[in-house]
């Protein structure tokens, strides 16, 4: 298997929501789908912690909203 790191750069105020997902085939894989407000959508995966990485995207989205309304 062959992986690469890459690195995504969004502003928060640009982002409309991120969402966790599980695989039906395979509940060992999660995802995170992160939307944009123009709805572009991206998917990642391979987080050491992953609720914990849900949980801090969910509650930055939510700050920059109300920093920019």
């Amino acid at each position: 298997m062959f992986f690469l790191d890459k690195q995504v750069v969004i502003p928060l105020h640009q982002l409309r929501a991120a969402n966790p997902s599980v695989s039906k085939v395979n509940p060992a894989e999660k995802y995170i789908q992160v939307v944009s407000v123009e709805g572009h959508e991206f998917w990642f995966m391979g987080f050491l912690m992953y609720d914990k990485a849900v949980c801090i995207l969910q509650e930055a989205i939510n700050s920059a909203r109300e920093m920019h309304p």
